[in-house]
């Protein structure tokens, strides 16, 4: 499959993506969910070979959908828990931690801080040049968990990127 079909079918299954989460399943919402989707494909993998592969493609999808699954039910877990902390039931202990990406890959550092800054209570505030982010917590002691949690966006990201056995 040539440079360019390649990215043309991932804007369109971006776009159909769109269409499903926005409810807007018309030609009005594929046209924008395409442009979308081709705007993300080329900021995402910009001046690199996207790796789609056809035996590879269900893998990526697959981990793609667990990805998301996982990062939903995280947000909603520390949803509850920020606001049990406002409400005065739980205790605000705030703090910085350094988390290891694990692996230093650009595409895999912007996914990890997504991953982290998205789920209320955690904000990644800073990366070094050690292939590590740190990490503002609401509470340090829920810590503890975040390079397990890293550990395990990291495989499903690199399933994602096609960067598995690398």
């Amino acid at each position: 499959m040539s440079y360019l079909a390649k990215r043309l079918l991932l804007a369109l299954l971006l776009a159909l993506a769109w269409m499903i989460l926005t409810r807007q399943v018309n030609l009005e919402g594929l046209i924008l969910g395409y442009l979308l989707g081709i705007m993300m494909v080329w900021l995402l993998f910009r001046g690199r070979e996207l790796e789609i592969s056809p035996a590879g493609f269900l893998t990526q999808l697959i981990a793609t959908v667990i990805y998301a699954a996982v990062l939903i039910r995280d947000i909603a877990i520390s949803g509850v828990d920020v606001f049990l902390r406002i409400l005065g039931f739980r205790p605000i202990q705030p703090g910085i931690v350094r988390v290891n990406i694990q692996d230093y890959n650009e595409s895999i550092a912007a996914l990890t801080a997504h991953g982290i800054t998205i789920t209320p209570g955690q904000l990644a505030v800073d990366f070094d040049d050690e292939a590590h982010v740190y990490v503002h917590c609401l509470d340090i002691s829920s810590a503890a968990t975040i390079d397990e949690q890293q550990t395990r966006r990291l495989k499903y990201l690199r399933r994602m990127l096609n960067l598995h056995g690398r």
